[in-house]
């Protein structure tokens, strides 16, 4: 999938970050609200805002399909595959810091 497109000529970096940032944010506080509404609260409705992040290979059959069917540009897949690639990479260390937090509130707690 990733050869139908030529990524060093139609990367804009602009498109690529205003993808992501749109993505990361609009998943997590998505996330984190019907977590919270869902009865989980502080960490906890971080974590699942972090774990529902990733789009991965869900995103980039969908923005395959996209290109085949001419809805969108070599240009917009590039944007698509790179933001796919991105929030599967950093949700893991997202989980992994939001884990730490509460494992150090936790130990604080049992402190006192």
């Amino acid at each position: 999938m990733g050869l139908r497109a030529n990524f060093i000529t139609h990367f804009d970096l602009p498109l690529v970050l205003g993808l992501l940032m749109v993505a990361l944010i609009a998943k997590f506080i998505g996330a984190c609200i019907g977590a919270y509404l869902g009865g989980k609260q502080g960490n906890h409705a971080f974590m699942i805002g972090f774990g529902l992040i990733p789009q991965g290979a869900m995103g980039i059959i969908l923005a395959f399909l996209a290109l085949e069917f001419s809805l969108i540009n070599e240009t917009v897949f590039v944007a698509l595959v790179c933001t796919a690639l991105v929030t599967s990479i950093v949700s893991g260390p997202l989980l992994k810091w939001t884990l730490g937090r509460e494992t150090r509130a936790a130990h604080a707690t049992n402190l006192f």
